[in-house]
């Protein structure tokens, strides 16, 4: 329990030094939903850190199936059809990188979600030079 209690401080540390990718929006700590052999535990940070974490612990290992969601399972998540996108006003990262990434969270376990917004952005992951963001507008 002390484990996690300090890895939290040390995240919320983390989340308070960060500035949000977009102008006036906050950084709101990301949270994931690790199931755990013995249970399902809540870890914030971004998937790194969640791998970070995990890893003290060697007989777990986060699940990847390492394929790409088909438009049927993608089809059962939250529609953003008709969300608001805010596009190129960032320093480019490699898109190879980006696109590997997004390949990748797609095909783990757990459970990722944001915190509240309208105006709140979670970071994802940060890896090869580039950053994966969670912006919520959403106040519900």
């Amino acid at each position: 329990m002390r484990t996690g209690f300090a890895f939290a401080l040390l995240f919320a540390a983390k989340v308070f030094a960060l500035e949000a990718p977009i102008a006036g929006y906050s950084v709101e700590p990301f949270e994931w939903e690790v199931d755990y052999p013995d249970g399902i535990s809540l870890i914030n940070g971004t998937l790194e850190d969640v791998q970070a974490e995990t890893s003290k612990y060697p007989d777990f290992a986060i699940r990847s199936d390492n394929t790409v969601a088909t438009d049927a399972e993608l089809k059962k998540r939250t529609d953003f059809s008709n969300a608001r996108a805010i596009c190129g006003n960032y320093p480019e990262a490699p898109s190879r990188q980006i696109n590997s990434r997004i390949n990748y969270l797609r095909g783990l376990s757990g459970r990722p979600s944001n915190g509240p917004g309208p105006g709140a952005c979670g970071k994802v992951s940060c890896a090869y030079r580039s950053a994966i963001w969670w912006c919520n507008d959403v106040s519900d």
